[in-house]
């Protein structure tokens, strides 16, 4: 069973198509015409999207016809051409579609519509007037001679199929032969290989990271930086707080005495800066300097 992120269970015996770029004037039955060329759809579910156009997830009850439901991108509705990819379902999507089944009867047993080669389904759209893609016709006799190789296959299919294409391979069975495969994930590699030697900025990329790391610990020398923001942080905060303090008493004394001056405390690293409104302490954290000011609020009684 094809289980996509948030799937737990699909039916297996179904299959999914999603289908995009419909133009915003497109009703649902237009939509169903087209696919129902390809075999029975058990649900449908359409929505809108921000840039205006709908988006429709269309379940088939028999899982073959998404193979030749695929075929059926850049096909022309209204004016736009229509992108059509297989689809793996979602819980969240599973259940909205419980909502909008079809309610015609399905076949019972295997569905005939489905079932059809991809070559007759092509030749009755284009009895139909339909505009399909210039390839389409190709591909599909290509597809049922049993000539398009697993790799024209899931292109076909879409971007999923391509990233799952062991797990959509055994539920369309779209070949048989382990050798195919074998190339293609090599074909594969030798791909991502030459894309990443041939991009030199990635390639400069992990060259410098590595020297960088080899010359200057970078990684063990963050670590060691942050402990010591952690450590300068917390001497910061307790001369502060001795000096709100301090400044308490001292505020006490002043006010006795009517007036209240700035008071400053200073060492080599740390300046302390006591005023009306509030004690800012200045230091050093790896040459550079660190201001921190905390607002004091000190009430004296008035003598009694």
């Amino acid at each position: 069973m094809i289980e996509s992120e948030n799937t737990n269970f699909v039916n297996n015996e179904r299959g999914w198509v999603r289908v995009t770029n419909i133009a915003s004037d497109a009703p649902p039955e237009e939509i169903k015409n087209l696919f129902g060329f390809c075999g029975f759809i058990s649900a449908f579910d359409i929505k809108i999207e921000e840039d205006g156009t709908q988006t429709a997830i269309i379940e088939f009850w028999e899982k073959s016809a998404v193979t030749t439901a695929c075929l059926l991108s850049n096909a022309v509705i209204r004016n736009k051409l229509i992108q059509v990819s297989l689809h793996l379902i979602t819980n969240e999507e599973y259940e909205s579609l419980q909502k909008n089944k079809s309610t015609d009867k399905p076949p019972e047993g295997v569905d005939p519509v489905a079932k059809q080669n991809k070559t007759a389904v092509v030749a009755q759209l284009f009895a139909k007037g339909y505009i399909l893609a210039d390839d389409v016709k190709n591909k599909a006799i290509s597809w049922d001679t049993g000539n398009l190789n697993i790799k024209l296959k899931l292109e076909a299919l879409g971007a999923v199929a391509l990233q799952h294409a062991a797990a959509i391979n055994e539920k369309y069975a779209l070949t048989d032969k382990k050798d195919e495969f074998l190339a293609l994930a090599a074909e594969k590699a030798k791909e991502l290989e030459a894309i990443l030697q041939s991009n030199r900025h990635v390639q400069t990329g992990i060259a410098k990271a590595k020297e960088l790391d080899e010359k200057y610990h970078v990684v063990d020398s963050a670590v060691s930086f942050i402990e010591t923001v952690k450590r300068k942080g917390k001497e910061i905060l307790d001369e502060t707080e001795s000096e709100i303090a301090k400044k308490k008493a001292e505020r006490e004394r002043l006010n006795q005495a009517g007036s209240a001056p700035s008071l400053v405390v200073q060492n080599d690293q740390t300046r302390v800066e006591v005023e009306n409104v509030g004690v800012t302490v200045l230091t050093q954290v790896d040459n550079t300097q660190v201001g921190v000011t905390v607002p004091t609020h000190v009430t004296v009684d008035d003598p009694q």
